[in-house]
Protein backbone atom coordinates (compact mmCIF):
# COMPACT_ATOMS: atom_id res chain seq x y z
CA UNK A 1 0.00 0.00 0.00
CA UNK A 2 1.04 3.66 -0.57
CA UNK A 3 0.94 6.09 2.14
CA UNK A 4 -1.74 7.87 0.99
CA UNK A 5 -3.94 4.10 1.12
CA UNK A 6 -2.41 3.53 4.51
CA UNK A 7 -4.14 7.03 5.75
CA UNK A 8 -6.95 6.30 3.79
CA UNK A 9 -7.47 2.47 5.54
CA UNK A 10 -6.05 4.70 9.13
CA UNK A 11 -8.95 7.00 8.72
CA UNK A 12 -11.15 4.61 7.89
CA UNK A 13 -11.00 2.06 10.72
CA UNK A 14 -11.16 5.03 12.98
CA UNK A 15 -14.57 6.44 11.24
CA UNK A 16 -15.56 3.19 12.69
CA UNK A 17 -14.27 3.89 16.24
CA UNK A 18 -15.38 7.81 16.35
CA UNK A 19 -19.23 6.65 17.01
CA UNK A 20 -18.15 4.49 19.95
CA UNK A 21 -16.32 7.59 21.43
CA UNK A 22 -18.84 10.05 21.22
CA UNK A 23 -21.10 8.11 22.52
CA UNK A 24 -18.84 7.12 25.69
CA UNK A 25 -18.65 11.05 26.05
CA UNK A 26 -22.37 10.86 25.66
CA UNK A 27 -22.07 13.52 22.50
CA UNK A 28 -24.11 13.73 19.19
CA UNK A 29 -23.81 10.46 17.01
CA UNK A 30 -24.97 12.27 13.95
CA UNK A 31 -23.22 12.63 11.22
CA UNK A 32 -22.62 16.18 10.25
CA UNK A 33 -22.22 17.67 6.65
CA UNK A 34 -22.22 21.54 5.19
CA UNK A 35 -22.28 21.29 1.55
CA UNK A 36 -19.92 23.82 -0.35
CA UNK A 37 -17.92 23.91 3.21
CA UNK A 38 -15.33 20.78 2.87
CA UNK A 39 -13.89 19.45 5.65
CA UNK A 40 -10.86 17.19 6.11
CA UNK A 41 -11.01 13.82 5.58
CA UNK A 42 -8.84 13.23 8.95
CA UNK A 43 -12.03 14.44 10.81
CA UNK A 44 -15.13 12.93 11.90
CA UNK A 45 -17.55 15.14 13.04
CA UNK A 46 -20.77 14.34 14.58
CA UNK A 47 -24.03 17.17 15.76
CA UNK A 48 -27.38 17.76 17.04
CA UNK A 49 -28.94 20.69 17.90
CA UNK A 50 -27.37 21.77 20.90
CA UNK A 51 -23.54 20.07 19.97
CA UNK A 52 -20.85 19.47 17.43
CA UNK A 53 -18.61 17.20 18.14
CA UNK A 54 -15.37 16.77 15.99
CA UNK A 55 -13.07 14.27 16.41
CA UNK A 56 -9.45 13.44 15.15
CA UNK A 57 -7.74 9.39 15.10
CA UNK A 58 -4.44 8.82 16.86
CA UNK A 59 -2.29 8.90 14.35
CA UNK A 60 -2.93 12.65 12.59
CA UNK A 61 -0.20 15.11 12.92
CA UNK A 62 -0.38 18.81 14.49
CA UNK A 63 -2.02 20.50 11.86
CA UNK A 64 -4.62 18.21 11.25
CA UNK A 65 -5.54 18.26 15.07
CA UNK A 66 -5.44 22.13 14.70
CA UNK A 67 -8.04 21.52 11.98
CA UNK A 68 -10.51 19.96 14.21
CA UNK A 69 -10.46 22.98 16.21
CA UNK A 70 -10.38 25.65 13.62
CA UNK A 71 -13.16 24.05 11.74
CA UNK A 72 -15.17 22.91 14.65
CA UNK A 73 -15.57 26.68 16.14
CA UNK A 74 -16.39 27.87 12.57
CA UNK A 75 -19.11 24.97 12.39
CA UNK A 76 -20.49 25.36 15.80
CA UNK A 77 -22.33 28.84 15.87
CA UNK A 78 -25.34 28.09 17.58
CA UNK A 79 -23.79 25.18 19.25
CA UNK A 80 -21.76 23.75 21.79
CA UNK A 81 -18.18 22.82 20.14
CA UNK A 82 -16.67 19.73 21.53
CA UNK A 83 -13.28 18.16 19.95
CA UNK A 84 -12.13 15.01 20.84
CA UNK A 85 -8.31 14.35 20.68
CA UNK A 86 -5.81 11.69 20.90
CA UNK A 87 -4.46 12.07 24.38
CA UNK A 88 -1.22 14.01 24.41
CA UNK A 89 -2.31 15.97 21.33
CA UNK A 90 -3.79 18.81 23.65
CA UNK A 91 -2.15 21.29 24.77
CA UNK A 92 -2.73 23.71 21.94
CA UNK A 93 -6.36 23.60 22.09
CA UNK A 94 -6.42 23.43 25.66
CA UNK A 95 -4.66 26.67 25.87
CA UNK A 96 -6.53 28.43 22.42
CA UNK A 97 -9.59 27.54 24.21
CA UNK A 98 -9.54 29.72 27.57
CA UNK A 99 -9.23 32.52 25.41
CA UNK A 100 -12.74 31.94 23.64
CA UNK A 101 -15.99 33.69 24.42
CA UNK A 102 -17.52 30.27 23.42
CA UNK A 103 -18.42 27.49 24.98
CA UNK A 104 -15.62 24.49 24.13
CA UNK A 105 -15.54 20.98 26.02
CA UNK A 106 -12.24 19.39 25.06
CA UNK A 107 -11.79 15.67 25.90
CA UNK A 108 -8.56 13.35 24.85
CA UNK A 109 -8.83 9.57 24.23
CA UNK A 110 -6.90 6.24 23.30
CA UNK A 111 -8.53 5.03 20.83
CA UNK A 112 -11.00 3.24 23.28
CA UNK A 113 -12.01 5.04 25.88
CA UNK A 114 -12.59 9.01 26.68
CA UNK A 115 -11.38 11.17 29.25
CA UNK A 116 -12.44 14.84 29.81
CA UNK A 117 -9.63 17.57 30.03
CA UNK A 118 -10.53 19.95 32.90
CA UNK A 119 -10.73 23.98 31.53
CA UNK A 120 -7.28 26.13 31.59
CA UNK A 121 -6.89 28.96 33.83
CA UNK A 122 -6.71 32.09 31.52
CA UNK A 123 -3.92 33.89 33.82
CA UNK A 124 -1.66 31.00 33.74
CA UNK A 125 0.96 31.74 31.15
CA UNK A 126 1.13 29.04 28.12
CA UNK A 127 3.30 26.36 29.14
CA UNK A 128 6.71 26.31 26.39
CA UNK A 129 5.60 30.15 25.15
CA UNK A 130 8.11 31.87 27.97
CA UNK A 131 11.37 32.75 26.51
CA UNK A 132 14.38 33.21 28.42
CA UNK A 133 15.59 35.91 25.90
CA UNK A 134 13.82 36.88 22.28
CA UNK A 135 15.44 35.11 19.41
CA UNK A 136 16.26 36.63 16.30
CA UNK A 137 18.69 38.64 15.08
CA UNK A 138 21.56 39.12 12.79
CA UNK A 139 23.73 35.79 12.36
CA UNK A 140 27.55 36.16 13.64
CA UNK A 141 29.82 35.40 10.93
CA UNK A 142 32.70 36.08 13.16
CA UNK A 143 35.85 36.30 11.64
CA UNK A 144 34.99 34.88 8.15
CA UNK A 145 32.54 37.63 8.16
CA UNK A 146 35.47 39.21 6.34
CA UNK A 147 36.33 36.65 3.46
CA UNK A 148 32.85 38.30 1.96
CA UNK A 149 32.48 41.73 3.52
CA UNK A 150 32.70 43.20 -0.04
CA UNK A 151 29.76 41.44 -0.77
CA UNK A 152 27.94 42.04 1.79
CA UNK A 153 28.83 45.68 1.73
CA UNK A 154 27.72 45.88 -1.39
CA UNK A 155 24.44 44.07 -0.83
CA UNK A 156 23.75 46.01 2.05
CA UNK A 157 24.14 49.24 -0.41
CA UNK A 158 21.99 48.08 -3.30
CA UNK A 159 18.75 49.95 -3.33
CA UNK A 160 16.80 46.73 -4.28
CA UNK A 161 17.75 44.49 -1.72
CA UNK A 162 16.72 44.39 1.91
CA UNK A 163 18.21 42.53 4.67
CA UNK A 164 15.96 39.92 5.91
CA UNK A 165 18.66 38.34 8.50
CA UNK A 166 17.95 35.85 11.22
CA UNK A 167 19.76 34.02 13.86
CA UNK A 168 20.57 31.38 11.55
CA UNK A 169 21.75 32.90 8.58
CA UNK A 170 22.28 36.33 6.90
CA UNK A 171 20.06 37.25 3.95
CA UNK A 172 19.00 39.79 1.77
CA UNK A 173 15.78 39.83 -0.72
CA UNK A 174 14.17 41.77 -2.87
CA UNK A 175 10.64 42.40 -3.24
CA UNK A 176 9.92 39.93 -0.74
CA UNK A 177 12.34 37.05 -2.78
CA UNK A 178 15.54 36.20 -0.89
CA UNK A 179 18.65 36.06 -3.46
CA UNK A 180 21.43 36.22 -0.88
CA UNK A 181 22.17 34.23 1.52
CA UNK A 182 25.35 33.41 3.81
CA UNK A 183 25.76 31.46 6.84
CA UNK A 184 28.92 29.71 8.69
CA UNK A 185 29.32 26.35 7.74
CA UNK A 186 31.33 23.52 9.70
CA UNK A 187 34.52 24.56 7.77
CA UNK A 188 33.67 28.26 6.21
CA UNK A 189 30.74 30.38 4.92
CA UNK A 190 28.14 28.64 2.98
CA UNK A 191 26.68 30.78 0.08
CA UNK A 192 23.92 30.69 -2.25
CA UNK A 193 23.11 33.43 -4.87
CA UNK A 194 20.25 33.39 -6.58
CA UNK A 195 16.84 32.19 -6.39
CA UNK A 196 16.79 28.82 -4.15
CA UNK A 197 13.64 27.40 -5.55
CA UNK A 198 11.98 24.20 -3.15
CA UNK A 199 10.46 22.99 -6.66
CA UNK A 200 12.25 23.76 -9.75
CA UNK A 201 10.39 24.08 -12.82
CA UNK A 202 11.80 24.12 -16.22
CA UNK A 203 13.74 27.33 -17.27
CA UNK A 204 14.08 28.22 -13.49
CA UNK A 205 17.93 29.21 -13.62
CA UNK A 206 19.36 27.44 -11.06
CA UNK A 207 21.05 29.42 -7.95
CA UNK A 208 25.13 29.63 -7.44
CA UNK A 209 26.11 27.51 -4.51
CA UNK A 210 29.28 28.25 -2.93
CA UNK A 211 31.33 27.14 0.11
CA UNK A 212 33.38 29.88 0.82
CA UNK A 213 37.01 28.53 2.34
CA UNK A 214 38.74 32.08 2.59
CA UNK A 215 38.69 34.91 0.93
CA UNK A 216 36.46 35.72 -1.53
CA UNK A 217 38.19 36.41 -4.92
CA UNK A 218 37.16 39.23 -7.72
CA UNK A 219 35.84 36.91 -10.70
CA UNK A 220 33.98 34.69 -8.01
CA UNK A 221 32.09 37.94 -6.47
CA UNK A 222 31.62 39.15 -9.95
CA UNK A 223 29.69 36.19 -10.53
CA UNK A 224 27.65 36.02 -7.02
CA UNK A 225 26.64 39.45 -7.53
CA UNK A 226 25.67 38.78 -11.17
CA UNK A 227 23.39 35.87 -9.94
CA UNK A 228 21.76 38.75 -7.52
CA UNK A 229 21.10 40.97 -10.08
CA UNK A 230 19.33 38.68 -12.17
CA UNK A 231 17.09 37.94 -9.73
CA UNK A 232 16.64 41.49 -9.33
CA UNK A 233 15.87 42.18 -12.59
CA UNK A 234 13.61 38.85 -12.65
CA UNK A 235 11.77 40.13 -9.24
CA UNK A 236 11.19 43.45 -10.44
CA UNK A 237 10.08 42.93 -14.39
CA UNK A 238 7.55 39.84 -13.06
CA UNK A 239 9.13 37.46 -14.70
CA UNK A 240 9.68 36.13 -11.43
CA UNK A 241 5.98 36.29 -9.66
CA UNK A 242 6.22 33.39 -7.25
CA UNK A 243 5.44 33.83 -3.21
CA UNK A 244 3.18 36.61 -3.90
CA UNK A 245 2.53 37.04 0.41
CA UNK A 246 6.33 37.60 0.51
CA UNK A 247 6.02 40.24 -2.09
CA UNK A 248 2.93 41.89 -0.23
CA UNK A 249 5.29 41.95 2.79
CA UNK A 250 7.51 44.03 1.44
CA UNK A 251 5.72 46.10 0.31
CA UNK A 252 3.90 46.80 3.47
CA UNK A 253 7.06 47.25 4.76
CA UNK A 254 8.92 49.86 1.77
CA UNK A 255 5.31 51.70 2.52
CA UNK A 256 4.64 51.76 6.03
CA UNK A 257 4.51 55.23 7.45
CA UNK A 258 2.71 56.66 3.59
CA UNK A 259 -0.12 54.10 4.13
CA UNK A 260 -1.81 55.39 7.90
CA UNK A 261 -0.53 53.31 10.02
CA UNK A 262 0.35 53.95 13.59
CA UNK A 263 4.05 53.43 14.11
CA UNK A 264 6.25 55.19 16.08
CA UNK A 265 9.34 52.64 16.55
CA UNK A 266 11.15 50.16 14.72
CA UNK A 267 9.20 47.34 12.29
CA UNK A 268 10.54 43.96 13.14
CA UNK A 269 9.89 41.19 10.53
CA UNK A 270 9.60 37.57 10.95
CA UNK A 271 10.08 37.72 14.55
CA UNK A 272 10.68 33.53 16.13
CA UNK A 273 7.79 33.56 18.25
CA UNK A 274 7.02 30.08 20.42
CA UNK A 275 3.44 28.48 19.56
CA UNK A 276 1.28 26.94 21.59
CA UNK A 277 1.95 22.91 21.78
CA UNK A 278 5.81 24.36 21.59
CA UNK A 279 6.27 25.14 18.29
CA UNK A 280 8.37 27.49 16.41
CA UNK A 281 6.23 30.37 14.19
CA UNK A 282 7.22 33.75 12.66
CA UNK A 283 5.39 36.79 13.01
CA UNK A 284 5.23 38.53 9.62
CA UNK A 285 5.46 41.76 11.56
CA UNK A 286 5.81 42.68 15.33
CA UNK A 287 5.81 47.13 16.25
CA UNK A 288 4.98 49.52 18.70
CA UNK A 289 3.24 52.60 18.43
CA UNK A 290 3.78 56.19 19.80
CA UNK A 291 0.89 54.77 23.32
CA UNK A 292 3.07 51.94 23.89
CA UNK A 293 0.61 49.58 21.96
CA UNK A 294 2.04 46.52 20.51
CA UNK A 295 1.04 45.54 17.32
CA UNK A 296 1.02 41.72 16.30
CA UNK A 297 0.74 41.62 12.26
CA UNK A 298 0.16 38.99 10.02
CA UNK A 299 -0.64 39.37 6.66
CA UNK A 300 -2.55 37.32 3.79
CA UNK A 301 -3.81 36.85 0.43
CA UNK A 302 -6.41 34.53 0.28
CA UNK A 303 -8.25 32.13 1.83
CA UNK A 304 -6.45 30.49 5.15
CA UNK A 305 -8.68 29.28 7.61
CA UNK A 306 -5.46 29.26 10.57
CA UNK A 307 -4.92 32.88 9.59
CA UNK A 308 -7.42 33.97 13.02
CA UNK A 309 -6.26 31.03 15.57
CA UNK A 310 -2.02 31.48 13.81
CA UNK A 311 -2.40 34.81 15.40
CA UNK A 312 -4.14 34.00 18.85
CA UNK A 313 -1.32 32.29 19.06
CA UNK A 314 0.99 35.00 19.07
CA UNK A 315 -0.98 37.08 20.63
CA UNK A 316 -0.65 34.51 23.46
CA UNK A 317 3.41 34.62 22.90
CA UNK A 318 3.50 38.28 23.07
CA UNK A 319 1.27 38.75 26.20
CA UNK A 320 3.32 35.76 27.77
CA UNK A 321 6.63 37.75 27.00
CA UNK A 322 5.20 41.38 27.13
CA UNK A 323 8.25 42.44 29.46
CA UNK A 324 10.68 41.66 27.10
CA UNK A 325 9.03 42.86 23.99
CA UNK A 326 9.10 45.74 26.19
CA UNK A 327 12.69 46.31 26.61
CA UNK A 328 13.10 45.11 22.87
CA UNK A 329 10.94 48.36 22.03
CA UNK A 330 12.96 50.47 24.67
CA UNK A 331 9.48 50.44 26.89
CA UNK A 332 9.02 50.39 30.54
CA UNK A 333 5.66 48.31 29.58
CA UNK A 334 3.47 47.54 27.06
CA UNK A 335 0.13 49.59 27.21
CA UNK A 336 -1.34 46.48 25.65
CA UNK A 337 -1.27 44.10 22.78
CA UNK A 338 -3.14 44.12 19.77
CA UNK A 339 -4.09 41.76 16.65
CA UNK A 340 -4.11 43.18 13.17
CA UNK A 341 -5.00 40.95 9.97
CA UNK A 342 -4.07 42.78 7.26
CA UNK A 343 -5.46 40.92 3.89
CA UNK A 344 -4.99 41.91 0.86
CA UNK A 345 -6.78 41.65 -2.33
CA UNK A 346 -6.19 39.32 -4.71
CA UNK A 347 -5.17 40.93 -7.28
CA UNK A 348 -2.08 43.46 -6.40
CA UNK A 349 -2.59 46.09 -9.22
CA UNK A 350 -6.24 47.14 -9.64
CA UNK A 351 -8.22 47.58 -6.81
CA UNK A 352 -10.91 45.38 -6.33
CA UNK A 353 -13.46 46.69 -3.31
CA UNK A 354 -16.12 43.83 -4.20
CA UNK A 355 -13.55 40.52 -4.42
CA UNK A 356 -13.37 38.95 -0.78
CA UNK A 357 -10.56 38.65 1.09
CA UNK A 358 -10.97 36.75 4.24
CA UNK A 359 -11.82 32.93 4.32
CA UNK A 360 -15.77 31.90 5.06
CA UNK A 361 -14.36 30.82 8.38
CA UNK A 362 -12.52 33.87 9.37
CA UNK A 363 -15.92 35.58 10.91
CA UNK A 364 -17.05 33.00 13.38
CA UNK A 365 -13.42 32.80 14.66
CA UNK A 366 -12.83 36.48 15.01
CA UNK A 367 -16.40 36.23 16.64
CA UNK A 368 -15.44 33.72 19.14
CA UNK A 369 -12.12 35.29 20.15
CA UNK A 370 -12.25 36.38 23.88
CA UNK A 371 -13.70 40.21 24.91
CA UNK A 372 -10.10 40.67 26.57
CA UNK A 373 -8.14 40.17 22.95
CA UNK A 374 -8.32 43.54 21.18
CA UNK A 375 -8.07 43.09 16.96
CA UNK A 376 -8.62 45.10 13.73
CA UNK A 377 -9.16 43.77 10.18
CA UNK A 378 -7.56 45.84 7.89
CA UNK A 379 -8.15 45.80 3.89
CA UNK A 380 -4.85 46.52 1.68
CA UNK A 381 -5.38 47.19 -1.79
CA UNK A 382 -3.10 48.04 -4.83
CA UNK A 383 0.04 46.17 -2.31
CA UNK A 384 1.79 45.74 -5.73
CA UNK A 385 2.04 49.09 -6.82
CA UNK A 386 3.71 51.90 -5.17
CA UNK A 387 0.57 53.71 -4.04
CA UNK A 388 -1.05 50.74 -1.89
CA UNK A 389 -3.88 51.84 0.34
CA UNK A 390 -5.15 50.28 3.57
CA UNK A 391 -8.62 50.47 4.81
CA UNK A 392 -9.10 49.65 8.42
CA UNK A 393 -12.89 47.85 9.28
CA UNK A 394 -12.95 49.16 12.60
CA UNK A 395 -12.08 47.65 16.23
CA UNK A 396 -13.29 44.24 16.80
CA UNK A 397 -15.69 44.89 13.99
CA UNK A 398 -16.14 41.59 12.36
CA UNK A 399 -16.25 41.86 8.33
CA UNK A 400 -19.25 40.34 6.66
CA UNK A 401 -19.47 40.59 2.69
CA UNK A 402 -18.10 41.64 0.49
CA UNK A 403 -14.99 41.16 2.20
CA UNK A 404 -15.78 37.29 3.04
CA UNK A 405 -17.10 34.55 1.15
CA UNK A 406 -19.95 32.79 2.54
CA UNK A 407 -19.45 31.45 5.96
CA UNK A 408 -21.15 28.21 7.14
CA UNK A 409 -24.06 28.65 9.42
CA UNK A 410 -26.21 26.84 11.40
CA UNK A 411 -30.05 27.23 10.60
CA UNK A 412 -32.60 28.49 12.62
CA UNK A 413 -34.39 25.64 14.76
CA UNK A 414 -37.35 23.46 11.79
CA UNK A 415 -35.50 25.26 9.08
CA UNK A 416 -33.90 23.87 6.24
CA UNK A 417 -29.98 24.46 5.40
CA UNK A 418 -27.18 23.05 3.98
CA UNK A 419 -25.53 22.96 7.56
CA UNK A 420 -27.20 19.87 9.48
CA UNK A 421 -27.00 16.60 11.07
CA UNK A 422 -27.36 14.10 8.05
CA UNK A 423 -29.91 12.32 9.78
CA UNK A 424 -32.12 15.87 10.63
CA UNK A 425 -31.32 16.56 6.31
CA UNK A 426 -32.81 13.14 5.41
CA UNK A 427 -35.95 14.31 8.00
CA UNK A 428 -36.86 17.05 6.25
CA UNK A 429 -36.67 15.97 3.10
CA UNK A 430 -38.90 13.23 3.70
CA UNK A 431 -41.12 15.69 6.17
Amino acid sequence: MTSAQRAAARRTEFRDRAKHLTEAARLPTEPYTCQGFPLSSALVLFADATTLAVLVGGEEDALTVDSAFAYGIAHAPGRELAVVLPAGAEAATVCRATHLDRPVAIWTHDGTAVTPVPPGERACAPAGMRETELRGGEHDLGPRGGWIEHLTSWADRYPDLVPAHRGSYRAWHCAGRQLLNVRRSRTGIALVAGVNYSKPEAGDVSPLLLSVDGPLDAATAARVRAAVETGVADRLGNQDSGHAEHRLQAALASHWNRIGWPVARRLEREMPARRPGERTGYVDFVSVDDAGLLHIVETKIGDDEFLVLQSLDYWLWARTNADLLAAHFGLEQLTGIRIDLVAAEPDGTTPDANAPILSSYAPAQLEALGSHIDWEVHRLAAWGTAAPALRSLGSRIVPGQPHVRRRPVPPAPHSASDCLPVILQQRLIVG
